[in-house]
């Protein structure tokens, strides 16, 4: 995914995640914002795995936060996840 995803960055790019003109605009600040030419109209496979990645592991650290999870099994995995 590294490397296929710095082929695929550039200013016209129609996958919203390797827009750079969308990806470095601010929304809230008009000095730093740039109109895309093109429409955000694909996706890329690997986006979409990341993503799913991320939101797993954020509903997974809630979990263990919470009063469900074992008390060893919460300390091993968000100490674990602290660390990085």
């Amino acid at each position: 995914m590294k490397t296929d995803f710095k082929r695929h960055v550039g200013p016209d790019e129609t996958c919203v995640d390797h827009c750079t003109i969308f990806s470095l605009s601010h929304p809230q600040n008009d000095a730093f914002t740039q109109e895309c030419i093109h429409s955000h109209n694909t996706t890329c496979t690997s986006c979409w795995q990341l993503d799913d990645v991320l939101r797993d592991s954020a509903v997974n650290r809630a979990y263990l936060k919470s009063d469900n999870a074992g008390c060893n099994q919460k300390h091993d995995v968000v100490t674990a996840a602290d660390m990085n």
